[in-house]
């Protein structure tokens, strides 16, 4: 009798355990199909977008040009200040066809051109491109490479992948402030990292951070590091929150070496 009341209750136990297990593998895939859905939304919202705001941006470029090309009239003075302005209206423009280009792509099936790409010099010139901008807010970026390192990647979907984490270093930081970005390899990959010292990712953000439409910034779309994920992971590599905290925190973009 006691026996029978042991398998009983050994039976019992075995078949919660079996029906948490399908329950649990049940809400995975629930959450699974969910994301699916959001992502397949957001694509065919980013199309849209990329559309609509396309068209007046190239407006704007073109009159700023028309407007910097019939300065010949004006004093030299009032002209080389006109064309510094028109000149960051013109850079805050290719911000902006950069966006736009993203939305654009991350609506449509990935293309990739894979080359073997000097990586190094690959992440300088974002670093310069992208440097007034931390200039304007009085934070400093450090480039800590110097040699030359190799990897297989597409060259203009990289530089997106690394604009975007800068940019996201820059918003996370304040006056003051300093970005490291580093490099750190192995024999089969490259690591590069971009230290902020911000205030860190919260917790309960942490698992939704690379979620598409997900942000925390006023005026965010929710698509740079969910894009950026999706391309390096096209390239078999990976964009990673490394470390988070109080202090800041670290991405990484993994890429493969030759």
């Amino acid at each position: 009798m006691v026996m029978a009341d042991t398998n009983r209750r050994e039976n019992q136990e075995i078949s919660t355990l079996l029906n948490c297990f399908d329950i649990e593998k049940l809400e995975q895939l629930d959450n699974k199909l969910l994301h699916i859905s959001i992502e397949k939304d957001f694509r065919k919202k980013a199309s849209h977008t990329a559309h609509e705001i396309r068209n007046p941006l190239c407006a704007m470029e073109l009159h700023s040009k028309i407007i910097s090309k019939r300065l010949d009239s004006i004093d030299e003075e009032s002209i080389c200040s006109i064309k510094n302005s028109i000149g960051c209206i013109i850079n805050s423009i290719e911000v902006l066809k950069n966006i736009t280009n993203g939305l654009r792509d991350f609506a449509k099936e990935l293309t990739l051109d894979i080359k073997n790409e000097n990586i190094t010099a690959l992440t300088q010139r974002v670093i310069e491109t992208i440097e007034p901008l931390f200039d304007e807010k009085n934070i400093e970026v450090v480039f800590h490479q110097s040699e030359e390192i190799f990897c297989e990647c597409d060259e203009k979907k990289t530089f997106q992948i690394l604009f975007n984490l800068l940019k996201n270093a820059l918003e996370a930081s304040n006056e003051g402030d300093k970005v490291d970005v580093y490099f750190i390899q192995n024999n089969n990959e490259i690591s590069i990292l971009v230290k902020d010292t911000g205030c860190g990712v919260a917790s309960h953000n942490i698992e939704k951070i690379f979620y598409p439409n997900f942000t925390t910034k006023e005026t965010g779309s929710g698509i740079g590091l969910c894009e950026s994920r999706e391309i390096a992971r096209a390239q078999k590599g990976d964009v990673r929150l490394i470390a988070t905290g109080k202090n800041g925190s670290i991405f990484g973009l993994i890429l493969p070496k030759k």
